[in-house]
């Protein structure tokens, strides 16, 4: 049997049991509630960071509220500011401007105007802010600021009448001062005016200028439309009343000629007889100004011009046939009267009968040779000398004509030498007999002009184009007293076919001058006088090139007028 100790132990044993099992189920619940307050925990710890953020972003957007509200007031602060001086500039803007303004409400009265708009008043107290633009006019009228060439309450009614009628038309004024004033006024959104007062006055005096012009004047702009005009252009097409010089209109027929007008002139004629000369020249915005010159008189001048040239040619082509025929009728007993002295001059005369002989053959030969310079001009003159260009020898031209000279110099006392240059190309090409007939009437009038002195020829070579010798220099100079001429010693002065280098004893070039002098021009050379202490020299130059060698190409030579 269970004894009472073996009882008590398992009395305890099952106290100890149920403890534990106490034990343990505290153990779960306080498990249980521990994870439910750690659950609590984190939601709570979640609800707190979420409520920091929300927080942090309304700090946040507080924080951008002010300073949006900053930047505002800032830009507010910064737009009064560049408003005040955007009115200040205006203003300022206004106040230079040359032509007046102002501004009217919709009582017209004045609100506002520039120093140019209340400069007329000259500083009128009433003149302000706030007066009527009736009591304005009536100031003008009584202080004698405008002229307004009718009755003043008159004047007055045509001013506020433009305000009826829409849009409101300008109206032109003439002050005291001479200005003339355009008044163009231009409606607001609240029913006022802006009103502009422009100095027309230069504007007035160029067209006053434009209608003062008698020939036709235009001004076209960049769409050829005819913006200004005087009254001789507007009479050409005669399109009824004449248009206003400020309005536009479109030219046809004749006027659309001064349209089409260019830089180079263009005549063109008119229903009245009349020759204009149309010249255009650009403006600055791209329009044309036309003026067109009446050369009516000019187109007749020219027309007579032709008539009398015409006229002139005829006369001188029957003076040249006239010559050419008196010449040619001339030369035949000219040659029979020095064929004949000639033989009387073989037989044996007296002396006396010997020197008329003589004295007979020099006056044929100087009239043979008056002949010869007179079919030269003609032909000079009718364009018909022509020049050859055949080699020939230039040193033996001057040669020949000295050979021939030195007879007449011995004749006259007068020692007559030749110098030629040593390095002087011996072919040349050129025309010899025209070359011949220059040293002729060089030697001839030097002899002549040349009484117990001393004439010398001489011919060399000067350099042109390069080293190749193409000019020749011709001088005749006569050494003696009596042979030097007007000029500064040294120098080469240039003469005229029709001038006289030497008067001396009444000799001059005369015919046989013009004629050398038009060859030498002719042949490309120059002629001139040259002085010096002890004389003169004619010096002259002829563009002979040498005759090229075997084989090598002739350049043919352009022609050249005499």
């Amino acid at each position: 049997m269970p004894t009472q100790l073996d009882r008590l132990v398992a009395q305890e044993r099952r106290a100890r049991l149920a403890a534990e099992r106490q034990l343990s189920q505290r153990q779960r619940d306080l498990r249980t509630a521990t994870e439910r307050m750690e659950r609590r925990s984190r939601v709570l710890t979640e609800a707190i960071l979420e409520k920091r953020a929300q927080l942090d972003e309304m700090q946040a957007r507080v924080d951008r509220a002010k300073l949006l509200a900053l930047e505002t007031e800032q830009s507010m602060q910064a737009t009064v500011s560049d408003r005040a001086r955007a009115e200040t500039r205006l203003w300022q803007v206004l106040n230079t401007m040359r032509d007046g303004f102002a501004v009217f409400d919709a009582d017209l009265r004045l609100v506002c105007a520039n120093a140019a708009y209340l400069s007329i008043f000259d500083g009128l107290d009433a003149v302000k802010p706030g007066i009527a633009l009736r009591d304005l006019c009536r100031l003008m009228i009584e202080e004698g600021i405008v002229d307004p060439r009718m009755p003043g309450r008159d004047w007055i009614a045509q001013v506020f009448r433009r305000y009826d009628r829409s849009p409101v038309p300008d109206m032109q004024i003439h002050l005291w001062s001479g200005q003339i004033i355009t008044l163009s006024d231009r409606p607001m959104p609240d029913g006022g005016f802006v009103s502009l007062a422009l100095d027309h006055t230069h504007e007035h005096c160029i067209r006053g200028a434009v209608e003062a012009v008698a020939d036709p004047f235009a001004v076209f702009d960049r769409d050829d439309r005819l913006v200004l005009s005087n009254a001789s252009f507007r009479a050409l097409g005669s399109p009824g009343p004449d248009p206003a010089p400020e309005d536009p209109i479109e030219a046809d027929g004749l006027l659309g000629q001064f349209r089409d007008a260019g830089s180079a002139p263009r005549d063109i004629g008119t229903a009245d007889g009349r020759r204009l000369r149309l010249r255009a020249v650009p403006t600055p915005d791209g329009g044309r100004a036309v003026h067109g010159s009446d050369i009516t008189h000019l187109a007749q001048q020219r027309a007579a011009l032709n008539e009398a040239r015409a006229a002139a040619d005829a006369a001188a082509r029957a003076k040249s046939n006239f010559l050419s025929r008196v010449v040619s009728e001339l030369r035949a007993p000219m040659n029979a009267i020095l064929c004949v002295s000639e033989m009387l001059a073989d037989d044996a005369l007296a002396p006396s009968q010997g020197d008329m002989v003589e004295s007979i053959r020099s006056s044929a030969e100087a009239v043979l040779t008056l002949l010869d310079g007179i079919l030269d001009i003609t032909a000079m003159e009718e364009g018909r000398l022509d020049l050859s260009r055949a080699p020939l020898d230039v040193a033996a031209c001057a040669r020949q004509a000295v050979a021939i000279m030195r007879a007449r110099a011995e004749d006259r006392g007068t020692d007559l030498k030749l110098t030629l240059d040593p390095d002087l190309s011996p072919r040349r090409l050129g025309d010899e007999r025209r070359i011949r007939q220059v040293l002729d009437t060089l030697l001839d009038d030097a002899i002549k002009s040349t009484e117990g002195g001393e004439v010398e020829l001489s011919i060399s070579g000067s350099p042109r184009d390069g080293d190749t010798p193409s000019l020749i220099e011709i001088e005749v100079s006569r050494l003696g007293p009596g042979t030097s001429a007007p000029g500064r010693p040294g120098t080469i002065q240039p003469v005229g076919r029709d001038e006289e280098s030497d008067t001396r004893h009444g000799q001059s070039y005369g015919l046989s001058r013009s004629v050398c002098h038009a060859l030498v021009e002719m042949m490309g050379g120059t002629i001139g006088v040259r002085n010096s202490s002890e004389g003169m020299a004619i010096h002259a130059t002829l563009d002979l090139p040498p005759v090229p060698a075997e084989g090598a190409e002739m350049v043919p030579s352009e022609p050249r007028a005499p």
